[in-house]
């Protein structure tokens, strides 16, 4: 499943099943980045502030919903956490 078909489903306002998204701590986001593991950072909450984690990118989830055409240039071979 693409990150647009996740962000779909997270604001679908339907009453059906959403999928499963694994949600950890900011403890395990931390001993995993510790460990070395490569993570990128998506802040989805559309506009970036003082808040935002260092190093991650910001995409505001509503434009990207309403584009006909995204490429969000997400590396592959990392773990993407979403906040």
């Amino acid at each position: 499943m693409s990150i647009l078909e996740s962000l779909r489903m997270e604001t679908s306002t339907t009453s059906e099943p959403k999928s499963q998204i694994s949600r950890i701590t900011i403890q395990e986001a931390k001993e995993r980045l510790d460990r070395g593991e490569k993570v990128y950072f998506l802040d989805v909450r559309g506009v970036p502030d003082e808040y935002q984690i260092k190093g991650s990118v910001c995409y505001e989830p509503l434009a990207i919903l309403s584009a006909e055409h995204v490429e969000l240039g997400i590396p592959k071979d990392s773990l993407i956490f979403t906040y």
